[in-house]
């Protein structure tokens, strides 16, 4: 399929060089068919005998030789012998005679069938008054050799040529083959395709997708992006598709990776685009729709389970709590010193499963885009210097040198400060985790004035992350190597709902770490 253009194009050549040589040749020549009538002639025959292609083509040969000239005897030898040669008087458009030496030639296709033959007319001599008989005769056959000659490599340049329009019919036939092949995967392939050129027209859709869309071939191939963007069922993909969401003349295919397009309750596609290209030349965009709905089913199933036990176990859980802090208040009697001991531990440890069902709760509102409630307009300086209070003697017991950092003034921002005071807690909790004792961990506020954003960072001197591990730091219930080595607590969901809260408030997080040496983590919210 890649390579047809080519195999075509070499064979209009072929066709091209065959015909232009056949027009130049320097004797006259006609092409004659079965019947014996011209079919072309070629332009010396034109010069020499005064007829035009229109006058002379659709003729039966016999049309403009003298009577008595022997073509019968040519037509039944033609087919005999495949190669003749005879004398015969032409008669000319002026109705002059000319003596002409004729050399017919048969032509066959592949299986041997007679299709026509080339038909040689030499003019013997310009001026009959000028020859004696004996010397005619002698300018005859000197001109029949000529013809012979001339004929022969006309034969063989046929031959040829007709060599390389087989060689190139052969891998026309090859190519065609491959590219059957090619359109049955594409036709019966599972994911929905749309390939575009280079122009951003349509020009194939497979099965799968005229049913995602309820669309015929017809209808939509040869149409631009742009006019695509008008039918109502292609709508919603061509805005995830196009680079510019308004209306335009000229709507062109930005690149798309898994971007989620709903169609339907029971139809969700995950939308991803790829280049085509041919000989290192990009050709055009492939559209891929893979049915992701059984997923996003599961998903959801799982979401939904892990919401409802998150909350059946809140309940209880709470109800631990406060019934182990009657007792260690001594509300329901006096407890000796190991007594109130055992009950802290087992307080703590239901602390932590309470963090652990509110992370849960966390994730499931996440999934179900339902994480950023309410906007107030706060200072961050106020809610950073705040988790740095509560944080300090923590900080301190473990001798961690802590600074923050702020400028003088830091313009107020619209944010949900239940998520982002999460956030900050986060971040805290990783550096206080994971820096040991004597470390160091710097806090610091930017105030961006140029891209009009303010940008939060805090680094540690910790454990850092492993380099293979960094592209799954954002992931659900990922916590490093290292992190487990030395039995933290986590339950590695805190940076996955940072990073959502942050997207959600349309910032952006990044960090940079080094194992052995510390992380720095950041995020930037802009002020417009």
């Amino acid at each position: 399929m890649v390579n047809s253009p080519k195999t075509n194009s070499q064979q209009e050549t072929s066709e091209e060089y065959l015909y232009d040589f056949w027009k130049s040749l320097p004797f006259p020549l006609c092409y004659v068919d079965p019947l014996h009538f011209v079919l072309d002639i070629n332009e010396k025959l034109e010069q020499v005998f005064g007829y035009t292609q229109v006058e002379i083509a659709g003729e039966d040969i016999e049309k403009f030789f003298k009577e008595g000239s022997s073509l019968e005897e040519l037509k039944k030898e033609i087919l005999r012998k495949g190669l003749v040669k005879k004398e015969a008087i032409f008669l000319a458009k002026n109705k002059k005679e000319i003596p002409v030496s004729l050399l017919a030639i048969a032509r066959k296709d592949k299986q041997g069938y007679f299709n026509g033959y080339f038909l040689g007319i030499d003019n013997i001599y310009e001026n009959e008054e000028t020859y004696s008989p004996l010397e005619l005769k002698g300018q005859i056959k000197e001109k029949t050799r000529e013809l012979e000659a001339k004929l022969s490599e006309l034969k063989n340049s046929r031959l040829a040529l007709l060599n390389m329009l087989e060689d190139a019919e052969e891998s026309k036939k090859d190519v065609e083959e491959e590219r059957e092949r090619t359109l049955s995967i594409i036709a019966n392939f599972v994911d929905g395709l749309l390939n575009f050129n280079m122009e951003n027209e349509l020009i194939l859709i497979n099965a799968e997708a005229e049913k995602i869309f309820s669309l015929k071939n017809q209808e939509v191939t040869g149409k631009s992006i742009t006019e695509l963007a008008k039918i109502s069922s292609l709508e919603s993909l061509i805005k995830i598709l196009s680079d510019s969401p308004k209306p335009t003349k000229t709507k062109k295919i930005k690149e798309v990776f898994k971007k989620e397009l709903k169609i339907s309750e029971r139809l969700i596609l995950e939308v991803s685009t790829i280049p085509v290209a041919r000989e290192d030349e990009r050709t055009g965009t492939l559209v891929i729709l893979h049915d992701v709905t059984r997923e996003k089913l599961v998903e959801k199933l799982k979401t939904e389970f892990v919401s409802i036990s998150a909350h059946q176990l809140r309940t209880p859980l709470s109800a631990i709590k406060w019934t182990i802090k009657m007792l260690t208040d001594g509300d329901l009697g006096e407890l000796n010193q190991g007594q109130k001991d055992f009950l802290e531990k087992i307080y703590i440890s239901n602390e932590r499963m309470i963090a652990l069902i509110n992370d849960l709760l966390d994730v499931t509102r996440i999934e179900e885009g339902r994480y950023v409630y309410e906007l107030t307009k706060v200072s961050f300086v106020d809610l950073i210097q705040k988790m740095v209070d509560s944080y300090e003697n923590e900080f301190r017991g473990k001798e961690i040198k802590f600074s923050f950092k702020k400028p003088r003034t830091v313009p107020k921002l619209s944010v949900d400060v239940e998520k982002i005071n999460l956030v900050f807690q986060n971040l805290f909790d990783n550096a206080l985790k994971y820096t040991g004792r004597g470390g160091k961990v710097d806090i610091l506020l930017k105030h961006n004035k140029k891209e009009k954003e303010i940008v939060f960072s805090i680094k540690d001197t910790g454990i850092g992350i492993a380099k293979d591990q960094q592209d799954r730091i954002y992931t659900r219930f990922f916590r490093g190597g290292n992190a487990l080595k030395i039995e933290t607590e986590g339950s590695g969901l805190g940076l996955y709902i940072a990073k959502n809260i942050i997207d959600a408030h349309h910032g952006k997080i990044w960090f940079e770490s080094e194992e052995g040496k510390g992380s720095t983590f950041s995020f930037s919210l802009s002020l417009k």
